[in-house]
């Protein structure tokens, strides 16, 4: 399709996101951001693969343990948070997510309820996820001026610089201070300074750039609020998935006592033709990450919950059945680094969840009517829900855990 003279073409197969993103990577190596999303390319890092390296680092599967005792803590908070006022649950989810990134980033301690910090990062990610969004802002007048009507978006992207620029220097602002004074908590940032500070690194000014600027993209990757939304919407929705996946876990504990488009937007470096279709040069290339893994070919009746399509007959997962998660994280070099942490984030609280508490629907629930939430990640706003503890016992637990353990 073409918008505005700018060719888009959309991916609505895995094979072809494969081919272009995966195979043809050096072919297709640019990344711009979203669809015409206000520009705020004097806060970008200019050298992403140095940012990549710290994120590969400091977040493979084995380093990504470290952070444990701090998605578990957290978690913890999510539980007692849903005891307390289960009508909040998307509020108390979206405080969770948010814990866990800032405090894995910057080892900062965070509040309960209202912190100041969530609430910075939230008013910087919040608007420019929102115009994000396809079609939010499809306005090609890039050098006009903020007065001219119709150019409200250059108005609202200064605003939103200088949020960006405070959620990136305040956190790192104060995590440095903890450091100097020899108190700062385990995080990204304190293991990335340790070992810039015993490098042999020629310009450490601008290794520290890239340091901060790696740390400051993590508050915009919350996909475990999206999926932890999703998990308790189908929860609801099939009691018997929400039984036998509760019979699982307890058995495990009686034994043995953790966006509808691509996150990227490619861009085509010369003229190509993938498959017959003539792909331009400069074109925008995006992967339809629904199409994708709603493909009846792949995914027989791909709007049922059906857990068991992914499960063997011997109980092991299905190598022939093709993993979502080989694509929701995008592709090739632009796979996202921090997928792993994301992963350990899902699995502790929808496991804790599971184990915890049971789960209905409330009174008024209608599927059909939930709506999604705004931005370029997704996720299910409120709705109306019913979270009971499996039993006293379970509530007397919640109500013990300690909210201040140690890191």
């Amino acid at each position: 399709m073409d918008v505005f003279g700018k060719s888009i073409v959309i991916l609505n197969s895995q094979k072809a996101v494969f081919d272009l993103f995966s195979k043809k990577g050096s072919f297709l190596p640019k990344k711009e951001g979203a669809l015409s999303r206000p520009s705020l390319k004097d806060l970008r890092t200019r050298d992403r693969r140095q940012q990549r390296r710290h994120f590969h680092q400091e977040f493979n599967e084995v380093a990504a343990r470290r952070f444990f005792p701090v998605q578990t803590k957290a978690v913890h908070g999510l539980l007692r948070q849903f005891l307390e006022s289960p009508d909040g649950f998307m509020a108390h989810i979206k405080h969770m997510a948010a814990t866990i990134i800032l405090s894995v980033a910057y080892g900062l301690e965070i509040q309960p309820k209202d912190d100041p910090l969530i609430k910075l990062s939230d008013d910087a990610v919040t608007p420019a996820s929102a115009a994000g969004r396809p079609g939010a802002y499809l306005v090609p007048l890039k050098y006009i001026p903020e007065w001219f009507p119709g150019a409200g978006f250059k108005r609202k992207a200064r605003l939103w610089r200088q949020l960006a620029y405070d959620m990136w220097n305040v956190p790192w602002d104060m995590t440095k201070q903890q450091i100097a004074l020899g108190i700062a908590a385990p995080s990204f940032v304190s293991s990335c300074l340790d070992t810039l500070n015993h490098s042999d690194s020629d310009n450490k000014a601008r290794d520290e750039y890239h340091i901060q600027s790696a740390a400051g993209s993590m508050y915009a990757g919350k996909k475990t609020m999206g999926a932890v939304g999703f998990f308790l919407l189908a929860m609801a929705q099939f009691p018997e998935a929400q039984a036998k996946a509760q019979a699982e876990i307890d058995m495990v504990l009686r034994c043995n006592p953790p966006g509808p488009i691509g996150r990227r937007t490619h861009t085509a470096a010369k003229d190509d033709v993938y498959r017959n279709y003539f792909i331009p040069r400069g074109a925008f290339v995006v992967s339809n990450l629904w199409a994708i893994t709603h493909d009846p070919k792949v995914y027989p009746e791909p709007l049922a919950f059906k857990p068991e399509r992914y499960m063997g007959p011997d109980g092991k997962l299905d190598p022939a059945v093709k993993d979502p998660s080989d694509i929701v994280f995008g592709i090739g070099r632009r796979i996202c680094p921090a997928r792993i942490l994301g992963y350990n984030n899902a699995w502790i609280s929808i496991a804790s969840i599971l184990a915890a508490f049971d789960i209905k629907p409330g009174p008024g629930f209608a599927p059909e009517k939930v709506t999604m939430g705004a931005g370029l990640i997704s996720f299910p706003e409120s709705f109306p829900l019913s979270m009971t503890p499996r039993s006293m016992e379970v509530a007397s637990i919640i109500r013990e855990l300690d909210s201040n353990t140690s890191k």
